[in-house]
């Protein structure tokens, strides 16, 4: 079983410096420690559902037969891949800058087995299109946002479950379409000009419950009372909705020149691309019972989309942070996963002409060497044919 206690305090200080994108009164190093606490605790999760799958492989090995075999085959693959899933980060910290980057980590991207990466991913979802809404309010200042949740009553078949809240939402979309397109069969959702949403998976015990969390762009209020009684016509048992306003925080954001404030729904997107599943309350063989229905040919059903508005967000499929185009000095910082005691740091190594390419090369040269400093030994790479120059960088451990 997972544990299932409450998250100590500076668990959640680390969740809302690192992956809800929330302002905090803390510094920036009080920030990537709470991060790095976060990543240990993520880390560890994976670990635990790793361990868990080693142990379902030899169990299935110990059959000694041809079912046996094929599902130890499949435990094996991906214990082995969470097994290797973020072992290593690389951060770049950009000292003049007052910012901490993560340039480098190797990944299971397994996001239904993975808490890391669940999160990681969740992250930059809620970032994608919380961007986009911004936008979006600018240009169309009558539109206000609403958090919704469709839910379907439990039962102990998952693949039944879920297919039942997939098909029903489908007919809520295509009857949302028949008003926009004939004018005809008006109902809640026609009020929303842009939708994205993501499904949720748990089970507390009384069978499984997948519902949808959404948010919606509106020019006027969802009536909830109307709206469930549309759900429970499309459903036939579900009557259970949730309608919220998305009430915006002020946030502080760095620009060229200084700070300024902005509106800030990270909450709320975070409600909604949080994870596809809660790791901490779902025990390990529910986890696996989770994926193994949602990717019956191997391939992941998908769990978010967009409608209107929303479409056409892209959504980074790295899992680094933002690039910094600058050539300003930085310190690598290389952190190592200790089972049981979180990261490490591994290696430093300060970098103090930033990002050498060949266009700022002299000008750095000139300018480390007028500082009377030692100059570092750096990796010319040169075309074997011509002899010309191709890339200088400093040299970095792998990841």
């Amino acid at each position: 079983m997972i544990d299932n206690k409450k998250p100590r305090k500076d668990e959640l200080l680390a969740e809302q410096a690192s992956e809800q994108g929330l302002e905090i009164t803390v510094d920036s190093n009080a920030k990537h420690r709470a991060r790095i606490t976060r990543f240990g605790h993520l880390r560890q999760q994976s670990k635990d559902m790793s361990n868990w799958l080693f142990t379902q492989y030899d169990e299935a090995r110990s059959l000694d037969t041809p079912m046996g075999e094929l599902m130890a085959k499949r435990f094996g693959h991906f214990a082995n891949l969470l097994s290797g899933c973020a072992n290593y980060l690389l951060f770049k910290h950009y000292y003049t800058l007052d910012k901490y980057k993560l340039s480098g980590l190797k990944t299971c991207k397994k996001h239904m087995l993975c808490p890391f990466c669940s999160a990681i991913r969740a992250s930059k979802q809620a970032t994608a299109y919380h961007d986009k809404m911004v936008h979006l309010l600018k240009e169309n200042p009558n539109l206000k946002p609403v958090f919704v949740t469709l839910t379907v009553r439990n039962g102990d078949d998952l693949k039944e479950r879920f297919n039942h809240l997939k098909d029903s939402f489908k007919v809520y979309q295509s009857r949302r379409r028949d008003w926009l397109k004939k004018g005809r069969g008006y109902n809640e959702f026609c009020k929303a000009h842009g939708i994205v949403y993501a499904y949720e998976i748990t089970n507390n015990g009384k069978g499984w419950h997948p519902h949808l969390h959404m948010i919606l762009l509106v020019d006027d209020w969802i009536d909830k009372d109307k709206l469930s009684a549309e759900w429970y016509a499309i459903t036939g048992d579900s009557f259970i909705v949730d309608v919220r306003r998305v009430k915006p925080s002020k946030a502080e954001v760095d620009t060229m020149d200084a700070k300024e404030q902005k509106e800030d729904y990270s909450d709320g997107f975070m409600e909604v691309f949080k994870y596809a599943m809660k790791f901490t309350e779902l025990t390990h063989y529910q986890i696996w019972i989770a994926h193994e229905t949602l990717s019956p040919t191997g391939r992941l059903t998908r769990l978010q989309g967009s409608i209107g508005l929303f479409r056409g967000v892209e959504v980074p499929k790295t899992m680094t942070d933002d690039f910094i185009a600058d050539d300003a000095p930085f310190m690598l910082i290389l952190y190592k996963f200790l089972k049981g005691a979180g990261y490490s740091v591994e290696f430093m190594q300060d970098v103090p002409l930033g990002e050498v390419s060949l266009d700022n090369l002299g000008d750095a040269l000139a300018e480390y060497n007028a500082s009377g400093e030692v100059l570092p030994s750096y990796i010319v790479v040169t075309d074997t044919e011509t002899g010309e120059v191709v890339r200088v960088r400093e040299p970095c451990p792998s990841v």
